[in-house]
């Protein structure tokens, strides 16, 4: 690389955004971090608890502002497309690699369907949870906080933080080229909240910034990018997301 040039704008770099997959998870990643250093505090789920879910338990009535899905929607889409959607790029990248030319953008567009339609759904049972436990008893929660920590560290989700790299034969083209990538994102989708969902579980408890979410991003990233997932990498950080979400 020459000196003085910026990395962004090497021919390995500009390689890279000559393909699809990079730039079809800029596309959703970028607006959605703008969305969520931009989105007003009161719009978040936890914010609706008055700071914290602790607090919720001494006025009951704050819980019926906890009840209303459009914000709590707008929020945990942004917070997948923002962190989960770059996670997936290796698997955009073998979409595209395997995909024709002419149904490459339709592939990829599924694949990205089924991955956030897993993670959507996932959200709204993470919801029912938050809702459940800030209207029981104090110890409901830190139980809830006990077993995301005992999920952290059970061996069993390493071998599921593995699977996130797995691959599948795809279909090149057609109707089934379509259904393979759909079919391929919804199951790396399953892996993904497997191996991350606990992470972002404390968030939905807490008035949470840009920081947070880096901090769950990068805890995935490292664990991700090891050859063997060690549970402690990320250990210490999930302990100290969950003390916020309790204080």
């Amino acid at each position: 690389m020459l000196a003085g040039t910026s990395p962004l704008f090497t021919p390995a770099a500009r390689g890279l955004w000559a393909r699809r997959a990079p730039r079809y998870a800029a596309a959703l990643a970028l607006p959605a971090w703008a969305l969520l250093l931009a989105m007003p505090v009161m719009t978040t789920p936890s914010a609706c608890l008055g700071g914290s879910a602790l607090a919720a338990l001494a006025s009951p009535a704050r819980l019926a502002n906890f009840v209303p899905a459009l914000p709590w929607a707008s929020h945990w889409l942004a917070m997948v497309c923002a962190m989960m959607v770059p996670l997936a790029l290796p698997m955009l990248t073998l979409i595209e690699a395997r995909s024709l030319p002419s149904q490459r953008a339709r592939a990829l567009a599924a694949f990205l369907a089924g991955h956030v339609t897993i993670w959507f759904t996932a959200g709204a049972l993470f919801y029912g949870v938050a809702l459940a436990a800030v209207a029981m008893p104090t110890g409901v929660l830190m139980v809830t906080a006990a077993l995301s920590f005992a999920w952290h560290m059970n061996p069993l989700r390493a071998r599921m933080i593995m699977a996130c790299h797995r691959t599948r034969p795809l279909a090149s083209g057609g109707v089934a080229g379509l259904a393979s990538a759909g079919s391929f994102g919804a199951g790396h989708g399953l892996h993904c909240v497997a191996s991350c969902g606990h992470l972002m579980l404390p968030l939905l408890f807490i008035n949470h910034g840009a920081l947070l979410a880096v901090t769950t991003m990068a805890i995935s990233l490292h664990e991700r990018g090891l050859r063997r997932p060690d549970p402690r990498a990320g250990a210490l950080m999930l302990g100290l997301i969950w003390a916020l979400a309790l204080i």
